[in-house]
């Protein structure tokens, strides 16, 4: 529904649910599932206008979807040859990412822009990537890898991230063979970035 209390226009998500209602921090006017105010604590009489607007929403996919209009003009999108059962859906904690919404929305939901700009192979063409659901450290045309991108819209500090990973890697080895992972990473789960943020390992000590 709509974020701003109908008397004021005081913030809604800083209210509080009761029931199936959702409390006004201000005044304490509650609105119920359908947008329509159930309860104002200065008076008996609720007028016919106090009422904010619901939007249209769905579940699926493990989100809601709102429509921002009052009728939906198409449907949820859908992932081509899988059915909702068969997807592992997870949930994280939501945290602050510093840059204005349309940003990670626009480029990580848009299938055409990462099909186009990134070179993103949606539907995982055998004959593009092999063996795509797997990461593998020394694969073959790492240039089509999604972690630096691919295509037109190329990430500019790539370049960069590359020779410090292999530097990295060229002094660590020869000093530290083996290293030994001890627990499964932390990830950072966001529209924008998938990576981790951290994996305890252990570097034993050499003879």
């Amino acid at each position: 529904m709509n974020a701003y209390c109908r008397h004021l226009g005081a913030d809604l998500s800083m209210g509080k649910v009761i029931g199936n209602d959702i409390q006004c921090a201000f005044h304490h006017w509650q609105y119920g599932p359908d947008g329509g105010c159930t309860k104002i604590p200065a008076s008996d009489k609720i007028p016919r206008a106090a009422r904010v607007f619901k939007f249209p929403t769905v579940e699926k996919w493990g989100l809601i979807w709102a429509f921002n209009g009052t009728k939906p003009l198409f449907e949820v999108p859908e992932f081509v040859d899988y059915a909702e059962p068969d997807l592992d859906i997870r949930t994280a904690e939501a945290f602050d990412l510093p840059v204005e919404p349309w940003v990670p929305f626009t480029n990580s939901m848009d299938f055409q822009h990462l099909r186009v700009l990134h070179g993103l192979k949606i539907e995982c063409d055998p004959d593009a990537i092999e063996d795509p659901d797997n990461f593998i450290i020394d694969r073959p045309r790492p240039r089509q890898h999604l972690s630096f991108g691919f295509g037109i819209h190329r990430c500019v500090g790539n370049r960069l991230a590359e020779l410090q990973l292999r530097i990295l890697w060229e002094e660590l080895l020869p000093r530290h063979p083996v290293i030994e992972v001890l627990a499964a990473p932390r990830r950072t789960y966001s529209n924008f970035i998938h990576g981790m943020r951290s994996m305890p390992v252990r570097i034993p000590a050499l003879n």
